[in-house]
């Protein structure tokens, strides 16, 4: 039985998210989310987001809101996954981050998970 194969590699996923992270510290929201699909659910801290132009303007007004800052530490990925180790900078204070994605035949992010510890979710509610 023949397996399917991505069309894209786990380098090539690397360096599109590593991209999609500096695209949002530049606030350059549009690069950032054409690696998204289109139908994308985000489960950020705060709850779930669903679609392209929703998980954009999320990153948009949190990123704006809380002066936030993605520095990846190590990304690694798969066939259907990448995973990401983070510090996530709100405005100056330092939090760990993971993040979980599946990812389709192009790479591109269908569904994806944010965990942190319980200080960045109280830091996050209260800004």
């Amino acid at each position: 039985m023949e397996t399917s194969r991505t069309k894209i590699g786990p380098a090539e996923k690397i360096a599109r998210m590593r991209e999609a992270y500096d695209s949002f510290n530049k606030r350059d929201f549009d690069k950032a989310g054409k690696t998204y699909s289109k139908d994308i659910v985000w489960h950020f801290v705060a709850g779930p987001v669903r679609g392209r132009d929703a998980v954009v303007a999320y990153a948009k007004e949190q990123a704006t809101k809380l002066d936030a800052k993605l520095e990846p530490h190590d990304i690694v990925a798969s066939d259907e996954h990448l995973v990401a180790l983070l510090t996530y900078t709100v405005k100056g204070t330092p939090y760990k981050l993971v993040h979980v994605a599946h990812t389709d035949d192009e790479g591109s992010i269908t569904e994806a998970w944010s965990f942190s510890g319980e200080d960045l979710a109280a830091a996050v509610a209260q800004r």
